[in-house]
């Protein structure tokens, strides 16, 4: 069929111009969000999503560009102000990080706000899913990386039982019903401190009465590995010490799943 020079090019824009209309739905539909904890910053950057994102906290440091954004505070005294002068689409909200308080302030002033529970590690999987529905993007091949790397974990058997300690002087630990206590469990360990408080304080008197073959703490203690054995050999304890990246180990994102190998493979 023969068409003039004139409608050829109407004809091929017609044709680019709903091209890219099916591109930006097939990849992201336009969304303003402003994350208002780590976890939620690395979400976005893990689902390639970090042209939306304006502003996060003062805690978002990982993946370094997420360094380079607008700051509105840290996640229990983020600038209220602030983010409604960013005019978000919605905001994305940590249901055990932020504070409920401010949260409620800014849903008060007319800003879209979604929070997120990250009590176990299915919720990071629950999470992911709902972000991707909210940009109306897939996150199917995001999902089966993250459940390739669970299928390379061993099957469940308890390697030893562990105390978790987040601080030194005074010494804190985290309880069965935490966030961590289920990324141990799935690493294949026994979290020996039962309580109902999620992040107990022990003294050195609980932690002898306690009985584990397994401290884990963070890398920040790293320096004070002799002082650790040699106060716990004096509590009659002698176990192996492990020190992990706090940062991978404390947020409920997806980094969380390749810290569950490091740990299983420990």
């Amino acid at each position: 069929m023969y068409i003039k020079g004139g409608k050829v090019y109407k004809l091929i824009f017609f044709i680019l111009f709903l091209a890219n209309i099916n591109f930006n739905f097939l990849f992201s539909i336009e969304r303003r969000v402003i994350t208002l904890a780590p976890n939620l910053t690395e979400f976005i950057f893990f689902l390639g999503l970090e042209k939306h994102l304006i502003a996060n906290t003062i805690y978002c440091n990982y993946p370094e560009r997420a360094k380079k954004l607008p700051k509105i505070g840290d996640l229990w005294n983020f600038d209220v102000e602030k983010i409604v002068e960013y005019n978000p689409d919605f905001v994305l909200a940590s249901f055990s990080g932020n504070s409920k308080t401010q949260v409620e302030r800014l849903m008060n002033l007319g800003i879209k706000v979604y929070t997120l529970k990250e009590e176990k590690v299915s919720d990071i999987i629950s999470n992911i899913v709902f972000i991707g529905q909210l940009f109306e993007i897939s996150t199917d091949e995001k999902i089966r990386s993250i459940e390739s790397k669970l299928a390379r974990l061993s099957p469940k058997k308890t390697k030893g039982r562990v105390l978790f300690l987040l601080s030194m002087r005074p010494y804190y630990s985290v309880s069965t019903n935490t966030f961590i206590s289920d990324v141990l469990r799935l690493a294949g360990y026994e979290n020996v401190v039962v309580s109902k408080v999620r992040y107990p304080m022990l003294g050195e008197e609980n932690i002898a009465e306690l009985n584990f073959d397994i401290l884990i703490t963070t890398t920040k203690f790293k320096s004070e590995e002799s002082f650790i054995k040699k106060r716990l050999f004096e509590l009659g304890k002698n176990p192996r010490i492990y020190f992990v990246d706090e940062d991978k180990i404390s947020r409920p994102g997806p980094r969380i799943f390749d810290m569950i190998l490091e740990l299983a493979n420990l």
